[in-house]
């Protein structure tokens, strides 16, 4: 019984990365396609995606871990590449999807499930 327990915590852990990862991923593609309205869908869609993942799981360490795994993609695709590449620009709009994700993604983290 305590490894179904195990593997479906580690199953939980797993989709809080993946969850995460995509909507930095999606974020990160999407937050300067229509300025004013790609940005507020990014933000809003990634705030919602955290908070129902840890309504789904039932507990807040889950949209702790998703909230990581987004912070760690947005913050490699903020940081130049090889090539010195960006995807996310230092822009206005790009400044203000730092500075909102992340503020985004605090709050419905901390929020209570």
């Amino acid at each position: 019984m305590k490894r179904v327990g195990r593997a479906i915590s580690l199953i939980n852990y797993l989709k809080s990365v993946v969850v995460g990862v995509v909507l930095g991923i999606a974020g990160v593609l999407l937050y300067n396609t229509l300025v004013p309205v790609g940005l507020l869908v990014t933000l809003i869609s990634t705030g919602v995606g955290i908070w129902f993942l840890g309504r789904s799981l039932g507990s807040r360490k889950f949209k702790f871990i998703s909230a990581l795994s987004w912070l760690a993609v947005v913050l490699r695709a903020g940081t130049p590449g090889n090539g010195n590449e960006l995807l996310i620009l230092g822009n206005l709009t790009g400044d203000l999807f730092l500075l909102f994700g992340i503020a985004t993604v605090t709050f419905s983290a901390l929020r209570k499930i």
